[in-house]
């Protein structure tokens, strides 16, 4: 069963990632913590789903903002070092507003970030999209094909996805 939107967009708006992946997503619970130094700041981080080792990561925002792009970047690259595979999800402490970030890795290649702003007004169908794409079903877990590489794989499909414009 896909993900279902009107069960998962509550989830979604009051920050609940937890039960959003392993409930209505098929992840398992992920209770890892760490603290992370990014210029003079430190920032606290919380594993809330992991599935064959690719774990989503929350970092709340301790003054109601969210860090900037250049401290983002430092803080994966500080993660990486723990969770090679990974999203992060930078919220403000209501979770009003939140940074939906996934970088990716190729050899030889520069980092490229990809980020979806999710703000708590809007629906949110865009993000559970996205998010839809990291669906495991149990047919596919007892099938036991997943793998890092694959959920790595699904990432990408779901957040690498070029900009659409329009020339006029």
């Amino acid at each position: 069963m896909p993900l279902d939107f009107q069960r998962a967009r509550p989830l979604l708006q009051r920050g609940d990632f937890a039960q959003l992946f392993v409930e209505e997503l098929g992840w398992e619970p992920c209770r890892q913590s760490l603290t992370l130094r990014a210029g003079e700041s430190d920032y606290a981080l919380t594993a809330v789903a992991e599935k064959r080792g690719f774990t989503v990561w929350l970092c709340p925002s301790a003054d109601g903002r969210l860090p900037g792009h250049t401290t983002r970047l430092k803080l994966d690259r500080a993660l990486t070092q723990t969770s090679f595979e990974h999203l992060i999800v930078f919220a403000t402490h209501d979770y009003a507003l939140q940074s939906w970030m996934w970088v990716r890795r190729e050899p030889g290649r520069p980092l490229w970030t990809r980020t979806h702003e999710f703000n708590r007004s809007q629906p949110g169908d865009s993000l559970l999209q996205k998010l839809q794409i990291l669906y495991v079903s149990l047919e596919e877990e007892e099938k036991g094909q997943l793998s890092t590489i694959t959920m790595a794989g699904r990432a990408r499909a779901a957040f690498d996805i070029e900009r659409v414009t329009k020339a006029f």
